[in-house]
């Protein structure tokens, strides 16, 4: 059995200085078999913002989505409990 496109949310929170983040990503397939990274972000509690990046396999999107996670994780996101 193929294991699902991979689904990310993360959130940086500090109170301290206002700060209420989240980034999500999501791995999903095109009608024509391409595989597109979709990245949502901003505030939380608002609109924020979408980007969807499109790749030929989907090994090709999911490799970067762990390597925008990677990024994510040491500017201080992790993952909502």
């Amino acid at each position: 059995m193929k294991k699902p496109p991979p689904f990310l949310r993360l959130e940086r929170c500090d109170p301290s200085k206002k700060m209420m983040r989240y980034y999500t990503m999501q791995v999903t397939q095109g009608l024509f078999g391409e595989w597109c990274l979709v990245r949502y972000w901003g505030r939380i509690e608002s609109g924020g913002q979408t980007q969807m990046d499109w790749y030929a396999t989907q090994e090709e999107a999911e490799d970067s989505l762990y390597a925008l996670e990677r990024v994510k994780r040491r500017k201080g996101y992790r993952e909502k409990l």
